[in-house]
């Protein structure tokens, strides 16, 4: 009984920690995302070893910053936060390179609120990194999990001549002006350095339909395109987000395959690096679903496929608060095996993959919480949707998922249980 009673303590001291080492850890990363977003040499850093030529820091400390950085959940790399001596260095080389006073203002607030953190909590750095090592306690099957998945990459790059770095897409909901009890849908969705390592190797770039959770087929939902060059260019090809693809535009075209879905595919393409493109499509989807359950339909379910050889998939959920009720709305991620390629079939009934590293991460609320490093100028391209709406980024939450290396063919897919109707 006491062996009970302790547990049950130490589950109690623990749980206010997570929520404000979480919650601080988040601001942290995005203040410094925000400071090298806006200093030209270091906004399209992408490695650590590129962040230290830029900034003429040490190896060590550019490690710890893009860790904070790229960590799908901050909580996993807490034990590595600069400490404060090192901070200082580091915000007076961004100084040195154009960083601005506010920004560097906002960051040392973000230190002192880790400091105090700190001193709350634990009374001094050593305990605290042994309190977050607990929490981000690192799993043996995760690193051999990931091991495999890297041995698959590298694989399926060679035979199927093509490879990635990033698979994004990003969906965000509100109710619809039109009728409350739906919602219009943004997705926006793309690749980042796709190349092809063969002149014959097919690249899809898209493949969108849109279906009900009990496995019927429906009449597609129209969409408009987010930018306005593509709605006055009337064109039947991609919505290409312009300003956020690489230059020269890619040459796509769309195809209609047989199972009723819009495929785009890449064509005439270079080969190799100099070939590599960034190819980002935004779309609006007006009355898009159900804001409420109905008998044929009780999840909010949004979608990716995942068929080329990616080194990450960015996966996000933005959702306007009071959507789904007063309750924040907690997605939960699945990833189903897609080797039959029958994506229509209802998530339940079909086989998932186990990742035990596999976890939706919530990021705070607007646009400036969006920084990725596999994503180039994301919080810049999430506030154009917004602003192209006219909708407050400011009152939608966020949640991200990021796979390393995810499995190919497979559909990830993030869920939220619908409430029922008032």
């Amino acid at each position: 009984m006491s062996s009970i009673v302790a547990e049950s303590q130490v589950k109690a001291v623990n749980e206010p920690f997570r929520e404000h080492a979480g919650s601080v850890l988040r601001q942290l990363r995005t203040a410094i995302s925000g400071l090298l977003t806006s200093i030209p040499l270091t906004k399209d850093a992408k490695t650590a070893t590129e962040l230290q030529r830029a900034l003429g820091i040490n190896s060590n400390l550019s490690w710890q910053i893009h860790r904070l950085l790229s960590a799908s959940d901050p909580l996993t790399v807490g034990t590595h936060i600069p400490k404060k001596a090192a901070m200082k260095g580091f915000l007076t080389a961004a100084g040195k390179c154009g960083a601005t006073r506010p920004l560097i203002q906002k960051v040392n607030e973000a230190i002192g609120a880790f400091e105090e953190l700190v001193s709350q909590h634990a009374g001094n750095r050593m305990t605290f990194d042994s309190m977050m090592g607990a929490l981000a306690e690192s799993d043996t099957s995760a690193l051999v999990d990931l091991q495999h998945r890297r041995a698959a990459f590298r694989a399926q790059s060679h035979l199927y001549g093509m490879q990635a770095k990033t698979h994004m897409s990003c969906f965000i909901a509100q109710p619809s002006a039109g009728d409350s009890s739906l919602i219009d849908m943004v997705l926006i969705r793309g690749m980042v350095e796709l190349r092809q390592l063969r002149q014959d190797a097919v690249c899809v770039m898209s493949r969108r339909n849109v279906g009900w959770d009990d496995g019927a087929q429906h009449q597609p939902i129209l969409s408009e395109p987010l930018d306005e060059r593509e709605h006055h260019k009337g064109s039947d090809g991609p919505n290409l987000l312009i300003d956020f693809c690489s230059q020269p535009l890619p040459a796509l075209r769309n195809v209609q395959d047989s199972d009723g879905y819009m495929v785009s595919e890449l064509v005439n393409n270079t080969i190799g690096k100099q070939g590599a493109i960034t190819s980002i499509v935004g779309e609006v989807m007006r009355e898009a679903d159900s804001r409420y359950r109905e008998n044929n339909n009780d999840l909010l379910a949004v979608n990716a496929f995942i068929r080329k050889p990616f080194e990450v998939a960015v996966m996000d959920l933005l959702v306007r608060e009071g959507t789904y009720g007063d309750e924040l709305p907690i997605p939960r991620v699945k990833v189903v095996n897609d080797v039959e390629g029958r994506p229509w079939l209802p998530v339940e009934t079909q086989a998932e993959f186990a990742f035990p590293d596999l976890k939706v991460a919530y990021l705070g609320k607007g646009a400036h919480v969006m920084s990725s490093p596999d994503v180039p100028r994301y919080p810049e391209m999430t506030q154009y949707a917004f602003d192209r709406l006219g909708w407050d980024g400011e009152k939608f939450d966020v949640f991200r998922c990021r796979i390393t290396y995810p499995v190919m063919p497979s559909m990830l897919a993030l869920q939220v249980d619908l409430p029922e109707k008032p």
